[in-house]
């Protein structure tokens, strides 16, 4: 997945010996990302994040208002997605809830303009809605955001949330120009690792705090 997002915003990489494994040989020399696309990738994300925590946050003001909903009712209503969330989030899948069964157009890659192409990425990938979701928790930040009090707020968690779509693109692009060997975020990321188990509590906590309020 991160060689799929950092490729197309700038990252390129080449092997002395292509034809060897990977492992065999020497290292992969990088050559480090332009600065205008990952610019780009990080700006789209936040903002798609923004755009989608105002959404969600207009949907709970909006019941909210139409329904005269109680917030004891809200939480009632929220908290079995939320269980759900989190055992799915612990068993490392996100099914039974759903998500979109796709990832960014391939035809996207052909582009001639690669900061059209980190846009047109971030603004998929920063909505946390439009292309494949690792983490149940997703659904729990949903529901937090439907108690926001503000559409404001909304965007604010929206925008935090589009930012940690862009962190490992643009660490990694950061160790790059330092010369710094790349962190393996395709093992801390995977689903069942400790750190993404350790969502389940946070997740837990958050939505407590903001049903009580």
């Amino acid at each position: 997945m991160l060689d799929a997002l950092t490729w197309p915003v700038g990252r390129a990489t080449h092997r002395p010996h292509d034809h060897l494994p990977v492992g065999a040989g020497p290292a992969l020399s990088v050559r480090p990302a332009p600065v205008t696309p990952i610019a780009a990738y990080v700006m789209a994300c936040i903002v798609a994040g923004a755009v989608s925590g105002v959404a969600v946050a207009a949907t709970g003001l909006l019941t909210r208002q139409v329904t005269a909903f109680s917030a004891e009712t809200l939480t009632m209503l929220m908290a079995p997605v939320v269980v759900l969330a989190i055992v799915a989030q612990f068993q490392g899948s996100v099914a039974p809830l759903a998500q979109v069964r796709r990832q960014v157009p391939r035809r996207w890659l052909l582009w001639r303009r690669r900061t059209a192409t980190a846009l047109a990425f971030g603004a998929m990938i920063g909505t946390g809605a439009l292309t494949y979701l690792q983490h149940a928790t997703a659904w729990v930040l949903a529901s937090v955001l439907i108690f926001a009090p503000s559409l404001e707020a909304g965007g604010m968690i929206g925008g935090i949330y589009g930012a940690s779509r862009a962190f490992p693109v643009l660490h990694v692009a950061v160790r790059d120009r330092l010369g710094k060997p790349r962190s393996p975020w395709h093992a801390r990321g995977l689903p069942r690792s400790r750190l993404a188990r350790a969502l389940c509590p946070v997740a837990a906590v958050a939505f407590a705090s903001v049903s009580v309020l």
